[in-house]
């Protein structure tokens, strides 16, 4: 909670307001095929979460989670606010017709959405534009088995997420020399050279915002991953019994398989704040889930 400045302090962390959740979970399991040699099961489970802020007791009708989230009364615990992007400049007309930016800003620069209808692109035009939570979240498992040789899949997903790459203030704008992804090759270059329409022209200063934190930085986090997959035989009975076993099996398995996804950076599962649910779906450069090839032995005496 923010501080009047006579108090001595910028801000202090209290228990207020109040919060609605509402959602429902789905859980579905069956026996596809149950014969002597072959059997396969499935499993899926969806769920679905609304979150809303009823009210905020210190008065205000929104704080600040951090430079671009705030807990706003209506929406979300820490919604994305931010000036929102709504294309590229392509000509000089369009800039001229469009609100006052700045003085400087020519065609190939970012064109923003004037919230409050003043004419003018200020701070003042920073509106909500994403949210965090997923609209749902899903799982998939399927496990088939043949005799003594088993074979399960496990895939999941999110849907409708954003997540706020902050990481692309670094290799998204081409100010600098850093290595750049490569979506930024595809930036604009001229009227005839448009690019892809999402990455602005090259630029080294942010007098039109193009480097600022905006909703420039601000993607899709949905994602399908192949979670594991995972191969085993058991090995049959009698064999075990002349080893004097109770039970032997073999199997490999593969962790974080492959992930589908337009999220740019390296895993849509990264977070830079860990559980802190006041700052969630941010990223800078989150280390990604490591892909893991594991093979192995289980044996009972």
């Amino acid at each position: 909670v923010t501080l009047p400045g006579a108090s001595g302090f910028g801000s202090s962390t209290q228990n207020i307001g109040e919060v609605e959740n509402k959602g429902f979970e789905l859980g579905i399991n069956s026996d596809n095929v149950l014969s002597k040699d072959f059997q396969w099961h499935t499993g899926f489970n969806i769920s679905m979460n609304r979150n809303k802020v009823l009210s905020l007791n210190s008065g205000a009708v929104r704080i600040a989670n951090s430079d671009f989230q705030v807990t706003q009364v209506g929406s979300p615990i820490s919604s994305f606010f931010l000036l929102k992007v709504i294309g590229i400049f392509q000509t000089a007309d369009e800039v001229a017709k469009s609100p006052v930016q700045h003085p400087r800003v020519v065609p190939g620069d970012l064109k923003f959405e004037d919230a409050n209808k003043d004419g003018r692109i200020t701070t003042a035009d920073r509106t909500l534009t994403g949210s965090p939570w997923p609209d749902f979240t899903w799982g998939f498992d399927n496990k088939f088995s043949y005799k003594s040789l088993s074979l399960s899949v496990s895939i999941n997903g999110t849907q409708g997420n954003s997540l706020f790459f902050s990481g692309g203030s670094v290799v998204l704008n081409a100010a600098g020399v850093q290595n750049q992804l490569t979506v930024v090759a595809d930036r604009w270059k001229s009227l005839t050279d448009p690019g892809s329409g999402v990455v602005q022209r090259a630029i080294r200063n942010d007098y039109a915002f193009g480097i600022s934190n905006t909703s420039r930085y601000l993607f899709d986090g949905s994602f399908v991953k192949i979670r594991n997959i995972n191969l085993s035989y058991n090995f049959q009975a009698a064999f075990i019994k002349r080893l004097k076993l109770q039970s032997l099996s073999v199997y490999a398995d593969a962790s974080n398989v492959f992930v589908f996804t337009d999220y740019p950076s390296f895993d849509p599962e990264g977070s830079t704040s860990g559980d802190n649910i006041s700052k969630s779906g941010l990223d800078f450069f989150s280390y990604p889930n490591p892909r893991i090839f594991s093979l192995g032995v289980r044996v009972a005496f």
